[in-house]
């Protein structure tokens, strides 16, 4: 797992923790840190604790990665990890979600609303993973849109605090509101980090949404329940973890080949978004 401290990995290990299928196997969980090369940790893994298959959650693989992946001798399942568009499909099997697609649905959602002048706050400027292909739907979302995609409404996450995170959330929003900058509704690409950015706003005497439209991603339980509750699009971890898990057993038992798949998000429609006044 990379970004254990995100509640959506919390979510979805546990699902797999209890799948009946996984029940004649142990489940171990190994953390890789942000600039681990989970490859690497895959293959200690399979030395060390002689696994039999590999589930990775997160994460990005290009071609130095791919490199180590051939190396493991089990099978592996890549769930919602990102894989460089030149690696051959018949290489890796990878379930998850079309970030960039779904993004872009967010967007347009807020579009759809009225709001035209909409910021983002995105992964780390370096990510080359989830981060960057939500950023690519909300820019193309705007621009289909014929609104000028406007680098000053777009705000990274701080390198030196922990990757989707509340705390990250929370201070980047109060960079965007130190700012100046109008925009009238706010993009934050997971919920864990929109909870903290939610924060800042509302410390600022500001409201959700009659001052500020709020729009975010992952669909954690927690964001029904947060006030305003959040408007989301909401993942299928279920069918995401029940498709890995047939996909694993049935490269360990030989019967299956690498597969890709990617399944459609839900837009759920909370309190923190509504109509822009004309």
């Amino acid at each position: 797992v990379k970004g254990i401290s995100n509640p959506f990995f919390t979510n979805m290990y546990t699902m797999f923790e209890h799948h009946p299928a996984l029940a004649p196997y142990t489940l171990t969980l190994q953390q890789v840190d942000q600039n681990e090369d989970e490859a690497l940790v895959a293959l200690r893994a399979e030395k060390e604790k002689k696994v039999c298959g590999t589930i990775f959650f997160g994460g990005y693989f290009d071609d130095s990665k791919q490199a180590n992946l051939k190396k493991l001798t089990v099978p592996y399942v890549m769930c919602t990890a990102r894989v460089a568009d030149d690696v051959p499909a018949t290489d890796y099997s990878a379930i998850g979600i079309d970030d960039e697609l779904e993004s872009y649905k967010v967007v347009k959602y807020l579009l759809s609303l009225g709001h035209k002048k909409i910021a983002i706050i995105a992964g780390r400027q370096d990510d080359q993973n989830i981060g960057l292909h939500r950023l690519k739907g909300y820019r193309r979302a705007l621009e289909e849109s014929g609104i000028a995609y406007d680098e000053k409404l777009v705000y990274y996450m701080e390198d030196d605090i922990p990757a989707y995170t509340p705390e990250n959330g929370y201070v980047v929003a109060n960079k965007l509101l130190d700012s100046g900058e109008d925009f009238t509704a706010l993009y934050v690409i997971s919920d864990n980090t929109c909870y903290g950015a939610c924060k800042a706003i509302l410390s600022r005497g500001k409201k959700i949404p009659d001052d500020i439209a709020v729009a975010s991603f992952d669909g954690l339980d927690m964001s029904k329940y947060y006030y305003p509750s959040l408007t989301t699009m909401k993942q299928p971890c279920r069918e995401m973890v029940d498709a890995v898990v047939n996909q694993l057993i049935g490269l360990m038992n030989g019967t299956v080949d690498h597969v890709q798949k990617n399944y459609p998000a839900l837009l759920i429609e909370g309190q923190s978004t509504k109509a822009l006044k004309k």
